[in-house]
This record gives C-alpha cells, sequence and structure tokens, in this order.
C-alpha cells in the first residue's frame, strides 16, 4: 500500500504519434487481399517461414508506425546511394542525410549519433493514480489519464489536455525541494599544496640519493652499505 501511494500522482512520458488513416487502411487491404500476401512472400529468399504466418491486422501501434518509418528510411537512404554495391559506412552516411515526412512525423537524424532527432517526435505525459475502480482487498490498481501532450514542431508546444493531479490529489503543483546544504569535507587547498610540495620533495630527494649511489657504488662507504640495499631503499623512499 505504502509504494502504491508512492506512485499515486507520478508521471510517465511516452513516445505519441496520431493514427495513420492512410497506413491503417493499406494495412487492412493487405490483410484481405491474397494476390498482395502471395506477390510478398514470393520475393522471399525462405517463403517457407510465412508458412504459418496470420495476417490478420488486429490494428497499428506506435511501435508498428516507428517501425514502418525505420524501414523507409532503410528504403531511401539505399536508393540515394549513388552505386549499385555499397558498404556500410557508405549507408551510415546516406541514412544521415535522409529527410522525410513520415507516419509518426519529419524523420532526420543526428549527424554525430545517427539517433532520430527527438524534436520531430511527438510526446504525451500520462497521470498515473491509484483507482478505487479497479483496486479490492487483494490488490490495488492503477489508472492512467493523458494530461499534456508535448510536440514542439508547432507554435505551441506543451498542450495541456487534462488537469494534472498530483499526489495529495490537488492540482496545484506542490512546492520545490530546497536545496541541500552539504559539506563535502574536501580537503582544503592549503593543506594539498603543502602535501604536494612534501610529497615532491621527498620523491626528488630519493631519486637524488639514488643518483648518488649508483655514481658512489664502488667507493668503500656503499660498498660496504650494499648498493643494491641502499637502492631498495631509495625506491620505496620514493614509492611511498
Amino acid at each position: 500500500e505504502d509504494i502504491a501511494q508512492a506512485l499515486h500522482g507520478t508521471g510517465v512520458v511516452l513516445l505519441d504519434a496520431p493514427p495513420n488513416k492512410a497506413l491503417d487502411a493499406a494495412l487492412l487491404e493487405f490483410e484481405s487481399d491474397v494476390q498482395l500476401q502471395q506477390d510478398f512472400v514470393s520475393a522471399h529468399s525462405e517463403p517457407f517461414i510465412f508458412d504459418d504466418f496470420s495476417w490478420r491486422f488486429p490494428g497499428a501501434t506506435l511501435y508498428q508506425y516507428l517501425n514502418y518509418d525505420a524501414v523507409i528510411s532503410l528504403g531511401i537512404a539505399a536508393c540515394a546511394v549513388d552505386q549499385e554495391f555499397f558498404t556500410g559506412p557508405e549507408m551510415h552516411q546516406s541514412l544521415l542525410q535522409t529527410e522525410f515526412e513520415g507516419v509518426t512525423g519529419y524523420v532526420s537524424f543526428e549527424p554525430k549519433t545517427g539517433t532520430r532527432k527527438s524534436a520531430n517526435l511527438r510526446y504525451r505525459i500520462e497521470n498515473v493514480l491509484v483507482s478505487d475502480d479497479v483496486s479490492n482487498d487483494e490488490a490495488i490498481g492503477f489508472k492512467s489519464d493523458v494530461s499534456v501532450q508535448v510536440d514542439f514542431r508547432g507554435d505551441s508546444p506543451v498542450q495541456e489536455l487534462k488537469p494534472y493531479v498530483y499526489f495529495d490529489n490537488s492540482t496545484v503543483a506542490p512546492m520545490s525541494l530546497p536545496e541541500i546544504d552539504y559539506e563535502l569535507n574536501l580537503i582544503p587547498t592549503s593543506t594539498l599544496i603543502v602535501g604536494y610540495s612534501a610529497c615532491g620533495l621527498a620523491m626528488l630527494t630519493a631519486i637524488g640519493w639514488l643518483v648518488w649511489t649508483i655514481m658512489y657504488r664502488k667507493t668503500d662507504v656503499v660498498r660496504i652499505s650494499q648498493p643494491i640495499f641502499l637502492g631498495q631503499l631509495c625506491f620505496g623512499a620514493f614509492v611511498l
């Protein structure tokens, strides 16, 4: 119950696309036209994969619209390449330059990432609320209503279709949370300067003594102290 109340009044941002009557009519025609189905199957190199395929059209969804635009994008990009046979990078460059009006809006691509430009898509914000109509003693149900529609291509990008209901069942937006005043407990700059300076001095001293040991390794004093052992001491002082 606590989790359900925490979700009450939240908003979900989703892609949105109005129904496309032309594409829906074409899919319905394809469902009932046996000749079109046979032509489609015969165009494949492995037609047997459609032996048990159902051509029933339950109704287009947003994802089918997006897939349709994706396939059309690839087709236009392939036709735009000047040569009959092309490489993957050539196809990619052609795809980046592809632009057309699709069923989900104007289709164009970001030149750096290759993804579709998000500003050409339409979005909706669904208001998720706990619903007593679909809840019972064993489970808590939710309902969602489209509250806001966002379309950056129009003069008014944000359109409120229905008042947004917040967690307290009001349509008044809650106050923003105050900024959190926290202490990072970082080392002061002055202490860092002193520490780095001391570290640098210790490293230079270790290098200096190592060079001195190498230069005077044949003297009696250094030989008695074992040059290899002195070198290990200098290396340890440098690392630490």
